[in-house]
């Protein structure tokens, strides 16, 4: 609710529906309630049908792989409140996706040109810029064979949510 407050607020933008699972924090009055108070229809997923809610289930697997079993959980909910956005702000802007065909969140949400559509720096001295192996083909940034140099960052300092970029040199 805290990012549909936030997102909403800031860009008066929420979603027509939720779909989540069954479970007792959806089907509370409380949730309900707020549902209907933020004209959000409630969508969910049919019971014992697997892959019905596949991709929602596949965001908290990545949450709880990729942060909750990463770091000692804050006690106050505030800090909690904290990391879950750092992470998912490192989700949604640096982490490619399978999915989305390697695009990140963001660049599909806002429509930004995808990073993995851009030309390539090619470190190999003798390839082509027209090289049939490279995935997803695109063109050469520059000359083949250049040198980099990588930079590696971590969001808010978290050693498990990494930045890396590269520098040409």
């Amino acid at each position: 609710m805290w990012a549909i407050k936030r997102i909403g607020n800031d860009n008066n933008v929420k979603p027509k529906y939720l779909i989540s699972d069954q479970g007792a924090q959806f089907t509370s009055s409380e949730f309900r309630q707020w549902c209907m108070e933020n004209n959000i229809g409630q969508r969910f997923g049919a019971i014992g049908k697997h892959g019905s809610i596949t991709v929602t289930e596949r965001v908290i697997l990545t949450y709880k792989e990729g942060c909750t079993r990463r770091i000692l959980l804050p006690i106050s909910k505030n800090e909690m409140i904290r990391e879950t956005k750092l992470f998912f702000d490192w989700y949604n802007e640096h982490r490619p996706h399978m999915t989305l065909n390697g695009r990140t969140p963001n660049e599909v949400y806002y429509h930004r040109h995808a990073a993995n559509a851009k030309p390539r720096i090619e470190t190999r001295q003798k390839t082509k810029h027209s090289t049939p192996c490279a995935k997803p083909r695109m063109c050469i940034a520059g000359k083949a064979g250049t040198k980099i140099k990588p930079h590696l960052e971590f969001l808010g300092g978290r050693l498990h949510l990494p930045i890396i970029k590269f520098e040409r040199i």
